[in-house]
């Protein structure tokens, strides 16, 4: 009778980069992923880059170019919008956790994910390739007040 080999804990892809940011919860969107907030200041005040450390840190390089954010001018509180993926072996988890902290600041903690797939093509020309990253959740908790920290 063969024994199982203990298998080994997932890792992210060698190589895989993890990004932190801070925003508001708000509700999932049609495909499930976790949608947050991005604000120019805290309720308490404090001032929030995440939107600009996005925008550097995952540069939009090209008009096809699929980055999970969308930053906006900025108004009186919001600067956009940043879409995560919850892995669906972590969605039992995960999600309970992002409704109870919905409306609530936020700390995501997210793998970039690069991507690149073939585009379908009617006629077999040749192939297209849409490209971009998205980030998988990783890591999601209440903000800490900056007081607190």
């Amino acid at each position: 009778m063969a024994t199982a080999k203990p298998r080994a804990a997932r890792a992210a892809a060698p190589g895989a980069r993890r990004i932190v940011f801070t925003g508001v919860m708000a509700v999932p969107d049609d495909y499930g992923r976790l949608r947050i907030i991005l604000l120019e200041r805290f309720a308490d005040g404090a001032p929030d880059s995440s939107w600009a450390m996005l925008a550097r840190e995952l540069p939009k390089v090209g008009p096809d170019y699929s980055v999970p954010y969308e930053i906006q001018p900025a108004d009186d509180e919001t600067r956009g919008i940043v879409r995560v993926t919850v892995p669906a072996r972590h969605r039992k988890h995960w999600g309970p956790v992002a409704e109870s902290l919905r409306g609530r600041e936020v700390r995501v903690e997210a793998t970039v994910r690069p991507f690149r797939f073939a585009k379908p093509q009617e006629g077999g020309g040749e192939a297209e390739y849409a490209a971009g990253v998205a980030l998988d959740l990783a890591m999601l908790e209440a903000r800490a007040p900056a007081h607190d920290i």
